[in-house]
């Protein structure tokens, strides 16, 4: 393991839903066959930040224009839905709140603590105001998604990174588009958080908590597995969490050593 690696949300997350998990992603680098939920959310990330990034360099992208050729019928409906729908609320939204620049996906480095976050989106306003784009790909319903994101640690840790790296003082204004794949719809929550909410200093303790963990897992080499919280999340019991998901069982019994 790298000596001064960073804690992403993603990854932190999985070091404490189960570190021998973190263990084969994060340090093993094995990574989960991508299904079709994962690869919709991720065509969509692409094809918003192309009709954006388009944009701003004062072209407007018609739905040909964000179709590539790997992703078959894929890229159709996702551009489908970016064009009839997230296009007119994104143009809608700019004027509104006055964004004069786009950056695009930015990464965001706490040095000290060894902690970074990549934002879907970063804008500017014209009277010098942040804004953050994020994108929840979902077939869950709005109320249950919405219900997470006013608790989301995610937008906690990106607002406290943005406000340490860029010295930003005033309140962060975070857009949220919920993208239904199920309905095929779009909602939008427009959430603002100042500096150092009350939920922060919680999470960052957290955060140097289980990092703490980490480097005992690291000089140990014992990285637990949480069997309770896997077979409960996966719905069923597996005895090497969701290796069978990731790699072949006979290199996951030479990992455990047996």
């Amino acid at each position: 393991m790298k000596e001064n690696m960073y804690l992403s949300y993603s990854s932190y997350t999985t070091l404490t839903f189960c570190p021998r998990f973190f263990q084969i992603r994060y340090l093993l680098g094995m990574k989960e066959p991508s299904n079709s939920s994962l690869s919709l959310g991720q065509i969509f990330h692409r094809q918003a930040y192309f009709l954006l990034e388009k944009t701003f360099e004062g072209t407007e992208p018609t739905q040909a224009d964000l179709i590539g050729s790997e992703n078959g019928d894929f890229e159709y409906d996702i551009a489908d839905i970016v064009i009839k729908l997230f296009k007119p609320k994104v143009y809608k939204l700019l004027k509104e709140l006055k964004i004069d620049s786009f950056l695009g996906e930015t990464e965001f480095k706490d040095t000290e603590q060894k902690i970074i976050g990549i934002p879907d989106a970063v804008l500017h306003t014209k009277d010098g105001n942040v804004v953050v784009f994020e994108y929840k790909t979902t077939r869950s319903y709005k109320e249950y998604i919405i219900n997470n994101i006013y608790s989301s640690p995610q937008l906690i840790l990106y607002n406290y990174l943005i406000h340490k790296v860029m010295h930003f003082k005033k309140p962060i204004t975070f857009v949220v588009w919920i993208i239904n794949l199920k309905n095929l719809r779009i909602d939008v929550e427009v959430i603002k958080l100042a500096s150092h909410p009350p939920e922060e200093k919680r999470l960052l303790e957290s955060i140097y908590s289980w990092r703490g963990m980490l480097n005992i897992f690291k000089s140990t080499g014992n990285f637990p597995q949480s069997l309770s919280k896997c077979g409960n999340f996966f719905g069923g019991d597996c005895p090497y969490f969701n290796y069978r998901n990731i790699t072949p069982l006979d290199i996951a019994l030479n990992i455990e050593g047996k």
